[in-house]
């Protein structure tokens, strides 16, 4: 779930950077948002940056599209990145839990292949 919501965050990140504000607001389309991230794309790699570089504006400006969608991407970047947190505690704990459990058996299993392999 977290790695959804972090590709979520980041697909907004995205779409905030590259599509101008007054066309996201008309209409969400994923075809725009990948004709614009196109255009910037190939503007970098031929070496006009100018798309870039309104991409970055667009991106640490709140003129453009307002606080509230900053606010929402950055609040799904941090509620992805806690889940991540709180799933590897959780496995940790399990795995843990398990080796304790387990390893004095092992232990013994292990002293007594040493003992058949040394005869």
């Amino acid at each position: 779930m977290s790695y959804y919501l972090y590709l979520l965050g980041c697909l907004l990140v995205v779409a905030v950077a590259v599509i101008p504000a007054e066309e996201l607001q008309s209409h969400f389309n994923p075809m725009v948002i990948a004709r614009h991230a196109w255009r910037v794309i190939f503007g970098a790699l031929t070496g006009n940056f100018q798309p870039l570089l309104g991409a970055f504006e667009r991106l640490f400006s709140t003129r453009a599209y307002g606080i509230e969608i900053l606010a929402f991407i950055v609040g799904v970047l941090l509620l992805s990145w806690w889940l991540s947190r709180l799933v590897d505690a959780r496995m940790s704990r399990v795995f843990s839990e398990f080796w304790h459990q387990h390893q004095p058996e092992l232990r013994e299993q292990l002293k007594r292949a040493h003992e058949a392999a040394a005869e």
